[in-house]
């Protein structure tokens, strides 16, 4: 199911040796490949762009969608999983769908067993690329969930196989698929916590060999942050911030994007709802949306448009700096009209100091997202420019 070089081939001399004979399925998943090929060869240095050709070639499979619909299949799973793969690195509108599309898929064919994998082929080379294209929705669809208030689709913990390497992916080092997979464990840790029934009653016991209550916002945040320290730690990644434009395109960009799901996953846990009624929650929340844009100034529409997760947790970081302002901005002004002693002065005083250290987060905010309207479209971001001068705005009174 994740093809390989010669299942590629094959396919690729089918569709040019008989295109008029070839089903509409075969011609949806050459068309994916193109897109995909297409589009690494674009981004393939730090100051490339996808093209409208690379585009183009996702339109069309994405033309061929309706004929996936009939009896499920392998070839229409791989044709559907690399549609969503294409339309998830590039933020596409038909996401959502296609996620849900291949996820039934995923479903009907039971890839989660390895007994029903087993059925489908009896080579053990395909059994691995089935197993790891199961592995490569799950790894898009938990963080996506969590990123657009999804409900999960796939129980990834009911799955009886692990993650079995390729010769290929051996071959080159470190296995990007079982890193992004185990991201994708702490994010659906934090969907289980934020869909959960958080009112029923359960006996006390011992959460990370503390004496907390299993179902207390001090058990839950000790159990997600352990979660999400040994992702970090487990998988070996760099997460320094310096010469980030020193190093190779391919390396600078897997960096970047480790770094910013680490802080995104960071916040949120902090905003699930028993965790952030608790007083280092906004602090914690804002002190990633910080990171977050620090590292806003390293990444480039190229980038972008290789990780469409960057912009994303850009937005979010903009709108929690922006909103602390905003309210602390409000409070201060309330308080100011209503003075009436010294005390009263001199508190008001700190709640402005203390959004004072934010304004000029806002200026990264706002530098970052007009020097990424110069390449591509001059509204890009508007919503969050609006957010930024109101912020500003308010700040100055």
């Amino acid at each position: 199911m994740c093809l390989d070089s010669k299942a590629i081939e094959a396919l690729v001399e089918q569709i040019i040796s008989n295109p008029f004979v070839s089903s509409p399925t075969s011609i949806a998943l050459f068309f994916s490949l193109l897109a995909i090929g297409s589009r690494r060869l674009d981004l393939s240095h730090g100051n490339g762009t996808i093209k409208g050709a690379t585009i183009g070639y996702f339109r069309i499979a994405l033309r061929l969608r309706p004929y996936l619909y009939d009896e499920v299949n392998l070839l229409k799973s791989q044709a559907l999983l690399l549609m969503t793969y294409f339309s998830y690195a590039v933020g596409a509108s038909s996401t959502s769908s296609l996620m849900a599309d291949t996820t039934s898929c995923l479903q009907i064919l039971r890839l989660h067993s390895s007994s029903a994998v087993n059925k489908l082929t009896s080579d053990c080379l395909e059994q691995t690329n089935i197993k790891r294209a199961f592995w490569a929705i799950y790894s898009m669809e938990k963080p996506y969930s969590l990123q657009e208030g999804l409900l999960p689709l796939i129980p990834g913990e009911y799955a009886d196989h692990k993650i079995s390497p390729t010769q290929t992916s051996s071959d080159r080092g470190t296995d990007w698929l079982s890193v992004n997979v185990r991201y994708a464990q702490v994010c659906s840790g934090i969907l289980r916590q934020l869909h959960s029934q958080r009112h029923d009653s359960r006996d006390c016991s011992i959460c990370c060999g503390r004496g907390y209550c299993e179902k207390s916002p001090a058990s839950t945040l000790c159990r997600l942050e352990d979660s999400l320290m040994m992702w970090k730690t487990d998988s070996s990644l760099n997460f320094s911030v310096d010469n980030l434009s020193a190093l190779p395109c391919a390396e600078r960009r897997h960096r970047l994007a480790y770094i910013t799901r680490f802080h995104f996953a960071t916040i949120a846990i902090y905003s699930l709802p028993e965790i952030e009624a608790t007083g280092m929650s906004k602090e914690r929340q804002c002190e990633s949306a910080r990171q977050i844009l620090n590292l806003s100034s390293h990444i480039s529409w190229s980038d972008l448009c290789d990780n469409w997760e960057l912009c994303s947790a850009i937005s979010l970081a903009t709108c929690i700096i922006a909103t602390g302002i905003i309210q602390k901005a409000s409070i201060a002004e309330a308080e100011r009209s209503t003075a009436v002693t010294g005390s009263i002065s001199t508190y008001t005083y700190s709640h402005k100091t203390s959004f004072e250290t934010d304004i000029p987060y806002i200026g990264i905010a706002i530098g970052f997202f007009s020097r990424i309207s110069l390449s591509t479209t001059h509204d890009f971001g508007a919503a969050a420019m609006e957010l930024c001068s109101f912020a500003l705005s308010l700040a100055r009174c």
